[in-house]
C-alpha cells in the first residue's frame, strides 16, 4: 500500500463523515488540507503512524533486511553500517553464506557507532551477509507528491510503497487501527481504547520473524596441526 492512501483511509475511517468529496483523489491534491472538519486529522495522522510502525518493528513483525559486503571491504574485521543502502536499527545476525545452501553464523560486536566487528576468523574466498532491522523513517506530509496539469492528469513525484519496508496490506490495516485510536481520543476515550486494544491484539497475532542464520551447530574451522 503506498503512504499516501494509508495516511487518506486513516483519516477517513477516523472521521466517520458520509463525505463523498473527501475521496483518495481530492486527498492528494490537498483540496481538504485547510478544511476545518479535516485538517486537525490529516495534520495528526502521521504520529501514530509512525508509533504503530515502530510498535511492528519492535515486535519482530517485519521482516529483517540484508545486506552482503565483499570481503575485501572488511577491514581488520571492522564493518561500516552507515554506508549501507538502508538505514540500520539493530544488527540481528552476521554470517557467510557456502554454495550448499549453508552458512556459518560469525561472532561480532558493536564497535562504536555505525560500526561492528567480527571476532574471529573470516573465510576471505566469501563475502559477509549482515541480517538487520531497518531503521524505517519518520513519515510527514511532506513523504508523498502529486502534481496535475490542465486536464487533470496526474503525475506522481514522490511516494512510499511501504511494501519496500516489509509492512504488508495487512499491516497496513492494523496500523490503521491502532492510529484511529490515538485520533478519536479526544472524541471519546473508550473509543480510542477500543481502537488500540483491539489493534494490539493483532499486531500480537502476526507471526514474528526470526532469524535467518540461527547458530544450530558449532562449526570447526581450524584443526590442530593445520
Amino acid at each position: 500500500m503506498l503512504l499516501s492512501k494509508l495516511v487518506y483511509l486513516t483519516i477517513k475511517n477516523a472521521i466517520y463523515y458520509d463525505d463523498k468529496s473527501f475521496n483518495f483523489q481530492t486527498f492528494k491534491k490537498g483540496l481538504f488540507d485547510e478544511s476545518p472538519d479535516y485538517a486537525l486529522n490529516i495534520n495528526n495522522a502521521y504520529t501514530p503512524i509512525n508509533e504503530a510502525v515502530a510498535r511492528l518493528s519492535d515486535l519482530e513483525r517485519i521482516p529483517y533486511a540484508m545486506e552482503e559486503i565483499e570481503r575485501k571491504d572488511i577491514e581488520n574485521g571492522i564493518i561500516d553500517l552507515t554506508k549501507f543502502s538502508k538505514d540500520v536499527k539493530q544488527v540481528i545476525s552476521v554470517a557467510q553464506l557456502y554454495d550448499n545452501g549453508t552458512y556459518r553464523a560469525l561472532e561480532w560486536s558493536a564497535f562504536g557507532i555505525g560500526k561492528i566487528r567480527i571476532i574471529g576468523a573470516i573465510d576471505k574466498c566469501l563475502p559477509v551477509s549482515i541480517e538487520f532491522k531497518e531503521d524505517i523513517p519518520q513519515f510527514d506530509e511532506d513523504s508523498f507528491e502529486y502534481t496535475y496539469d490542465e486536464d487533470d492528469v496526474e503525475t506522481q513525484i514522490k511516494d512510499i510503497d511501504l511494501k519496500e519496508f516489509g509492512i504488508t496490506e495487512s499491516m497496513c490495516n492494523y496500523i490503521m487501527e491502532y492510529a484511529m485510536g490515538k485520533l478519536t481520543e479526544n472524541v471519546s476515550a473508550e473509543l480510542a481504547n477500543m481502537h488500540i486494544t483491539r489493534s494490539e491484539q493483532y499486531f500480537s497475532g502476526i507471526r514474528a520473524v526470526t532469524s535467518a542464520f540461527d547458530q544450530r551447530v558449532v562449526q570447526r574451522f581450524y584443526r590442530i596441526g593445520e
